[in-house]
């Protein structure tokens, strides 16, 4: 079940519900054999969400791997059975009993764990990789994890998503200008330290004992670029981080912002 609930993007209630086949199902939910690949097929309509349909040996082999041999090892219809009628897997378990089994997985954590905390996990992990790497999600990655966890992408962003605090060692940033590593001060009187260097050591310093009121002060000069330059500035974050943005770019938009490419950059 946590399988389920972690090696792909997370559903909701339908996974607790879902049974093995391996013939074409028109109704309820299922996981199809066939002719060696496994699907997640899922047919009933959730939360105005219509059917859809992965192929888990594409997707998440390692899954596909996990169902195929449960299925091997214990033919049934049912995925999660009765655990207390075991070895008998013909009564499938019910969706509190499900409930209950999380709960006890996760009691070591002190928390209430639920699907909701699978889900919102997921997108959290999600965003905060993307951030390591020095990358935001972009609107296609969101658009294409809500379709999976059968959302939408506004309620992936007000309700799933958690922000954590980072450490600046975790960041990776791709495509930052080489910059001079910052010396330290050097004590030694034959080796002065030039002047470029202690003005670095001076602007580290004075940013150290003054870290809010710089962060305020590049808060309120944000705040008070014009619209369009704003815009213009979030436009060119997509045009260099997904390859077919231009070409679905309005030709009013174009026009209005002219971007132009320098060195294989938007700019």
């Amino acid at each position: 079940m946590v399988s389920l609930y972690s090696l792909i993007p997370p559903l909701r209630n339908e996974v607790k519900s879902l049974k093995f086949t391996t013939t074409v199902q028109r109704k309820e939910d299922w996981i199809y054999f066939r002719q060696g690949e496994v699907y997640l097929d899922l047919n009933e309509e959730k939360k105005r969400h219509y059917e859809i349909w992965f192929n888990l040996s594409d997707d998440a082999p390692e899954l596909a791997k996990i169902l195929k041999e449960s299925y091997e090892l214990y033919p049934r219809q049912a995925v999660f059975t009765h655990l207390k009628k075991y070895p008998d897997v013909s009564h499938q378990a019910t969706q509190q009993s499900l409930d209950d089994r999380i709960t006890k997985l996760f009691a070591f954590t002190g928390k209430a764990v639920s699907v909701n905390t699978f889900r919102s996990s997921y997108v959290s992990y999600r965003n905060r990789e993307a951030i390591r790497n020095g990358r935001q999600l972009t609107m296609k990655q969101k658009e294409a994890m809500a379709e999976k966890m059968r959302t939408s992408v506004k309620y992936l962003d007000s309700a799933y998503l958690k922000i954590f605090p980072m450490e600046k060692e975790e960041l990776k940033f791709r495509e930052e200008p080489a910059r001079r590593p910052l010396p330290a001060p050097v004590e030694d009187d034959d080796e002065p330290v030039g002047a470029y260097s202690r003005q670095l050591i001076r602007n580290k310093r004075y940013y150290d004992n003054n870290k809010e009121k710089v962060l305020k002060k590049q808060k309120e000069y944000k705040d008070a670029k014009p619209l369009h330059d704003k815009a213009r500035v979030r436009m060119l974050h997509f045009l260099n981080n997904e390859a077919d943005y231009y070409s679905r770019m309005k030709q009013a938009t174009k026009d209005k912002y002219k971007f132009r490419q320098e060195n294989g950059r938007w700019v």
